[in-house]
């Protein structure tokens, strides 16, 4: 069985343990670490992690299973050290899913993966001062 960290994917002892543990600091100095498993997380929660994906403090609590608010106390190089891991052990499928959801779209509605992409990109457009 390999425990080596792969590029992208988890390792098979990752996706037996279910995720993978990572050492948290704080942002108060005076709280101790804590270990926190990040989760390969289940199909049924990517419909949230997608809808959540400008919102790194709560792609952090979905990783752990933590609160927003844990989530939010937790130390820069914590906070980078999960999305990290998450995106890692969970990005591969995530992707071919988010990849069929956007075909199924297509099919149903042709040319409105497009039309949301092209009104995406006006919304997110610096607005002339």
């Amino acid at each position: 069985m390999s425990t080596e960290k792969t590029e992208k994917g988890p390792t098979s002892t990752e996706t037996l343990l279910g995720g993978i543990d990572v050492l948290v600091s704080f942002k108060e100095q005076s709280a101790a670490s804590e270990p926190v498993k990040v989760l390969q997380l289940p199909v049924s929660s990517f419909p949230k992690l997608m809808a959540q994906m400008d919102d790194e403090v709560e792609t952090i609590a979905i990783f752990t299973g933590k609160t927003r608010a844990w989530a939010d106390s937790i130390s820069m190089e914590s906070h980078e050290a999960i999305i990290i891991e998450g995106e890692r052990i969970n990005g591969d499928f995530f992707g071919r899913w988010a990849a069929r959801r956007v075909a199924r779209v297509e099919r149903s509605l042709p040319g409105a993966m497009d039309k949301l992409m092209t009104q995406a990109s006006q919304n997110s457009s610096p607005k002339p001062q």
